[in-house]
């Protein structure tokens, strides 16, 4: 029979609790992110697990952000980055221009790609984390999207805004949408970069 030391059973003791608790927090964290988070927008459940164009197709409200967003190829784009946060336009945004304007903007894929690039910044960004950003900053924080132009967000008393760099203004709601590579928000307007 092996007799063991005080010093031999306490090491023994000290790994099999380093193992167990390596375990349990390997497993905590493959279950947690295995969690498929839902939400509501538009009496439509919108799945942590899914895209972002799979999530927003069943929406008439989106068609006309699925149209753009798929011409620009974005889509294949962003497919490149683990996580970005989109800021989308829901088609009342759209009826804002002409058939004319609307026309003229599908038919240019260079243009669309340069405009909704200007809507996402990389990274999971929520609704908090751009409030947070606005009260360190005094009122005013800015993020680099994904075009390189920064967008800026303020509060208007408990509105979040978003505005784009030739001055035109949305309003943020609602927030906090998981896709299945980050969040989206939903805006107002169409905005437009430099």
């Amino acid at each position: 029979m092996i007799k063991m030391d005080f010093n031999n059973k306490l090491f023994l003791y000290v790994v099999a609790f380093s193992i167990t608790c390596i375990s349990f927090s390997q497993n905590k964290y493959l279950d947690s992110d295995a969690t498929v988070r839902t939400s509501v927008l538009e009496a439509t459940t919108i799945y942590s697990n899914k895209t972002l164009i799979e999530n927003l197709s069943p929406i008439d409200n989106y068609s006309q952000f699925i149209k753009a967003f798929t011409t620009s190829q974005l889509e294949k784009e962003l497919n490149s980055y683990e996580m970005y946060t989109i800021f989308v336009p829901s088609n009342e945004a759209f009826s804002k221009y002409s058939r004319k304007e609307l026309d003229s903007l599908f038919s240019d894929k260079n243009f669309l790609k340069n405009i909704f690039s200007f809507h996402v910044i990389l990274g999971r960004v929520d609704k908090n984390a751009i409030e947070k950003a606005i009260k360190i900053n005094h009122g005013t924080a800015r993020f680099k999207t994904l075009n390189g132009q920064e967008i800026t967000f303020r509060k208007d008393g408990e509105t979040l805004i978003i505005v784009g760099n030739n001055g035109s203004k949305s309003k943020i709601f609602p927030t906090n949408f998981f896709h299945k590579n980050g969040f989206f928000h939903i805006v107002t307007e169409v905005l437009l970069p430099k």
